[in-house]
């Protein structure tokens, strides 16, 4: 038994040598093999190099031209790494090779030892293999472009949490998330061209680009920090509407320009619809101001309601927004109406008169020392003005225009209100009949008027009439003389039966009424009329050739009777 164990064991190890003389490279084997591997492209490149080297070196000793030498020195220095990698790279073929063939022998006998082995050199492969490569390390900045100015000013933070996708020259992917402040870094970076790409699906929604180029080109240098630009994003403003109206008079009007002026000084504008109500749409949020355009309202309309223009105005986002209301008032078509009291022939001041007008609104105006006065800013159509009788002395009459009057008003300042003349009663003494009559004579023996036949009835058995309180007065502050009537009585015939003396004459200074007591007139049954005459009158007076004008107003009388 112990004879068999050891022939066992010593056939067991002719074995393991014999596989191992097989399959596992001697160090001359790996030797070549380095240097086999090293005739590649690489290798041509580097004699590329040295030879670039020497020619420049040679030029250098040829002028001593100190470019000559730097560029000599440049070429060189590519040689060496160039000679370096494949150094390396040859090195890294060793346990390549090494790792290949125990993996194969593993797979003939299925000898753990061998699969060992095997993982032993490929994992110094791989380390080999990373040693070579050449990586650099690449970041970037994604930022908000707050104000749209392509430029990161100091207060437009990054943007935490956008993924940025890099390809290097190989087209390995990676994938860099930015920090609070905007900015991405990806490490180990093969050399070479990379495309650096912003994920946009990971920034909000509707971003815009507006700094920066995306995506974005760059070749990348080992062993540096390479700079994959800046990309600045504006984010679409929060909007919402403003509406508001435009009345005029308590009605919407229609076709009224309002113009806002939004949170980023951008205007706009609108048209009111046939309800007077305007909406501007997707306006940014913030301060707002509204302006109603007075060149598109009706002429002289007058704001009453609202604001205008409105400055305090916040749009908030997604809702509509009240911009306010604004009301106009136009100026309703006016007129204005005059007229003139007078009390026996004078103005009459402090008379007050009522006045309404069309829309049913009462007001009142009062004389002036000359007894005019205007009542203004009345509507148009009909008005009715009233004199206030308690404000004219007592004891008067009217004897001209109507109380009340009514008069349609007109968009002018002269409508007529009319005169209302009143003149004092006069108090005849008992068994005295009064009687009125407003006659003005011009005063000239060429005038028309100096006759006048007195309205009073001649009766039977008349004998006399007598005459007092005779009223007289003058309408002008002229300076005439004989400024008077007298009264006659006539036959059928128009010859003098009898006349009475001239009234007094006119106080031109004063103006104050005359009253004359004229006595007693003949009359009997031969008397036709009774007139009153002037005494410019060529026929019964003094044939006056001046003017001296004069009013008859009233008198007393009294007739006397003869009884057969």
């Amino acid at each position: 038994m112990k004879t068999n164990k050891k022939l066992s064991s010593f056939i067991g190890g002719i074995v393991i040598t014999f596989v191992i003389a097989l399959f596992v490279p001697t160090p001359a084997q790996a030797t070549w093999n380095n240097y086999t591997s090293g005739t590649s492209t690489t290798q041509k490149q580097c004699d590329v190099y040295k030879s670039r080297a020497k020619i420049y070196l040679n030029a250098y000793y040829k002028c001593y031209n100190y470019q000559y030498y730097r560029t000599y020195v440049y070429y060189m220095k590519k040689y060496k790494d160039c000679q370096s990698t494949i150094a390396a790279k040859m090195d890294c073929s060793k346990y390549k090779n090494l790792s290949d063939r125990y993996l194969a022998a593993y797979n003939r006998c299925g000898y753990y030892c061998y699969y060992r082995y095997h993982k032993y050199y490929l994992n110094l492969y791989k380390k080999c293999e990373a040693s070579l490569i050449k990586t650099g390390k690449v970041c970037g900045v994604v930022y908000e472009d707050i104000n749209n100015n392509a430029q990161q000013d100091d207060n437009e933070i990054g943007a935490a949490n956008i993924k940025v996708k890099i390809i290097d020259a190989n087209g390995d992917e990676h994938t860099a998330v930015t920090d609070n402040s905007g900015k991405y870094c990806q490490e180990k970076v093969l050399e070479g061209s990379a495309s650096i790409t912003v994920d946009e699906t990971t920034l909000p929604t509707d971003a815009e680009l507006t700094a920066g180029e995306n995506p974005n080109d760059i070749d990348v240098v080992a062993n540096k920090n390479n700079d994959a630009g800046t990309d600045g994003y504006t984010l679409p403003i929060p909007t919402g509407t403003g509406c508001g109206y435009v009345l005029i008079d308590g009605k919407g009007q229609e076709g009224i320009t309002v113009v806002l002026l939004d949170s980023e000084d951008i205007t706009h504008s609108e048209v009111t619809n046939a309800e007077g109500k305007y909406c501007f749409e997707d306006i940014p949020q913030g301060d707002a101001e509204v302006d109603v355009d007075d060149t598109t309202l009706p002429d002289n309309a007058e704001l009453t309601a609202g604001i205008d223009p409105n400055v305090d105005i916040t749009i908030v986002p997604n809702i509509e927004n009240d911009t306010g209301t604004v009301e106009y008032t136009l100026p309703i078509p006016v007129g204005t109406a005059c007229g003139t009291i007078l009390v026996n022939d004078e103005g009459e001041a402090n008379v007050t008169i009522n006045v309404l007008d069309s829309a049913g609104n009462a007001s009142s105006v009062i004389t002036d020392d000359e007894g005019k006065y205007c009542a203004r800013n009345l509507p148009l159509g009909e008005t009715v003005f009233t004199v206030d009788v308690s404000t004219l002395p007592s004891g008067v009459e009217q004897v001209t225009g109507e109380d009340p009057s009514t008069i349609v008003m007109e968009e002018k300042d002269d409508n007529d209100a009319g005169l209302d003349a009143y003149i004092e009663q006069v108090e005849c003494p008992t068994g005295f009949e009064i009687l009125k009559m407003e006659i003005w004579t011009a005063g000239k023996n060429t005038s028309d008027n100096l006759q006048t036949v007195l309205d009073i009835e001649i009766p039977k058995y008349a004998d006399s009439i007598t005459f007092v309180k005779v009223q007289t007065g003058d309408r002008n502050d002229h300076n005439q003389p004989h400024e008077q009537f007298k009264i006659i009585s006539v036959d059928a015939n128009d010859d003098l039966i009898d006349e009475t003396g001239y009234t007094k004459d006119i106080n031109n200074v004063t103006h104050e009424d005359q009253f004359s007591n004229l006595g007693k007139l003949a009359i009997n049954n031969n008397t036709d009329k009774m007139l009153l005459v002037h005494r410019a009158d060529p026929i019964y007076g003094d044939d006056l050739s001046y003017y001296n004008s004069v009013t008859f107003k009233s008198l007393c009388y009294q007739i006397q009777f003869i009884y057969p």
